[in-house]
C-alpha cells in the first residue's frame, strides 16, 4: 500500500496561525500581569514602610514672677541695647560667641 500524500489544507494553516497568535497574546498578557504585580508589590511595600519621624520642636512660654517682670515699654520708647545686641527687622538679636539668637523682643529700628 502506498503512502498517502498529504495535501495542504487551508483550515489547518489557519488553525496553526491562530494557535500561534493565541500563544503570543497569552505570553504578552502574562508578562504584563507580572510587571503590574511587581509594581503593586513595590507600592504596597513603600506604603507599609513607617514614615520618617521629623524632629519636632516645642516652645514653652512661661510667665515670669512679678519681681522679674519688666514694665512694658511705652510707645516711642525703647530700652538701651547692650553692646552685644542689635535691632534687625524689628527684633532684638543677641550675639553669643559665634551665634546670633533672638528671644522675640520687639524693637524699633528708627529709635536705635
Amino acid at each position: 500500500m502506498a503512502a498517502r500524500k498529504q495535501h495542504r489544507n487551508g483550515y489547518q494553516a489557519w488553525t496553526y496561525a491562530l494557535a500561534g497568535l493565541l500563544a503570543l497574546t497569552n505570553s504578552a498578557w502574562f508578562l504584563s500581569s507580572r510587571i503590574k504585580a511587581n509594581d503593586h508589590a513595590a507600592a504596597l511595600a513603600a506604603a507599609q514602610r513607617p514614615a520618617e519621624v521629623k524632629e519636632r520642636v516645642v516652645y514653652e512660654y512661661r510667665d515670669q514672677p512679678s519681681s522679674q517682670r519688666e514694665a512694658a515699654p511705652q510707645p516711642g520708647t525703647q530700652r538701651i541695647l547692650e553692646p552685644h545686641e542689635q535691632c534687625r527687622g524689628g527684633l532684638v538679636f543677641s550675639k553669643r560667641g559665634n551665634e546670633w539668637s533672638s528671644a522675640g523682643e520687639i524693637c524699633d529700628p528708627t529709635l536705635v
